[in-house]
């Protein structure tokens, strides 16, 4: 009797512990169940668009600057016209934010160097993409924007842009592409100009000077006067000074050096190509003619070759123009002997 009562205790924890393993996976199982299983449509809920954060987020990703006053108010600050404005207010605040830190950077009346290095290019394209027409009046001295933006200082910023230009090859890259009718590149050759160009022996006895509008040779001496044959008429350029924007574009501004050869110093070829076809727009405008005419021609090569006798160099400018053919065409140091030879000229950059 004892024997059958000891066997029905142990069987009676057998089940017992049977029935405790039982629980335990049941309780494992159960827990599976519920984490691999979808969410209810209630169990979404606080996350939907129907009241929830995410709603509110969609909703802000999709504003325009045109849906709140204040940030229209931040456009209608930064530009002058109304179709820059109303491009403005087609961005979204994040863009309008990046647009006028960039502003706030360009628009300074003491630029400062260190603050240009550090914007991003993309950011920069941004912002000429929508305000370019306002960077060129505040290049100019106008004033910019219902707060009046305005440099008073032009020379030294423009210095401090054109440094930034020739420096810095994706910032290049931008302006290149922004710049189509090189309207920003003559305005800040005009700023960084002196008004006066250096007399210039281009060969033995033979003189190319700045006077007035006219640019002439003659072979008296190294005077500057109207005496001698008229080599270039500058007189159909309108709206500037032509003797700053050639001085701008000759003299040693940046680093002793003009823009064209620090250019050629930093390996920037597209600041180099922008100076270039900047100088060939000049040429147009000035002779009222397109790239193919001979005058055009000749002012490009005139051009350069008081370049070099401004450095003071053998070759000068001429050996950064052999380094880029493609940019500017055939080019020698030897054509500045026969500037006024128009076959010579003719076979010029093509």
């Amino acid at each position: 009797m004892s024997i059958i009562i000891e066997r029905i205790e142990k069987i009676g924890v057998f089940v017992k512990v049977f029935y405790l393993f039982f629980i335990v996976f049941a309780v494992i199982y159960g827990g599976i169940g519920i984490s691999c299983s979808q969410p209810s449509t209630s169990d979404l809920g606080s996350e939907s668009g129907d009241g929830g954060d995410n709603g509110d987020n969609d909703n802000r990703n999709t504003r325009t600057c045109s849906d709140r006053d204040s940030c229209q108010d931040i456009c209608d600050d930064l530009f002058e016209n109304t179709t820059e404005r109303y491009d403005c207010y087609d961005l979204s605040a994040s863009e309008v934010n990046t647009v006028s830190h960039v502003a706030d950077e360009l628009y300074d009346d003491d630029i400062s160097a260190n603050e240009l290095e550090d914007l991003d290019a993309d950011d920069f394209q941004v912002f000429l993409e929508i305000g370019f027409e306002s960077f060129v009046d505040i290049v100019k001295g106008k004033m910019v924007g219902d707060n009046d933006r305005q440099w008073t200082n032009t020379g030294s910023n423009s210095l401090k842009v054109m440094t930034w230009i020739a420096e810095t090859a994706d910032i290049a890259e931008v302006i290149l592409e922004q710049d189509r009718d090189f309207e920003l590149g003559l305005e800040l050759f005009q700023a960084i100009g002196n008004g006066t160009v250096a007399t210039a022996e281009v060969s033995s006895g033979l003189f190319v000077c700045l006077n007035g509008a006219v640019v002439n040779t003659h072979t008296a001496g190294p005077a500057c006067d109207t005496d001698g044959s008229e080599l270039l008429d500058l007189s159909h350029f309108n709206g500037m000074g032509v003797d700053r924007f050639l001085s701008g574009f000759l003299d040693p501004n940046i680093s002793e050096d003009s823009f064209m050869t620090f250019s050629a110093d930093e390996r920037n070829e597209t600041a180099f190509e922008w100076g270039h076809k900047t100088l060939l727009e000049f040429c147009k405008e000035a002779t009222d003619e397109d790239e193919s005419d001979v005058e055009v021609k000749t002012c490009l090569q005139t051009a350069y070759c008081v370049h070099k006798e401004v450095e003071g160099a053998t070759e000068g400018i001429f050996k950064d123009l052999d380094d880029h053919d493609d940019i500017v065409g055939r080019t020698d140091v030897d054509n500045c002997d026969d500037l006024e030879n128009e076959d010579r000229m003719e076979d010029l950059f093509d």
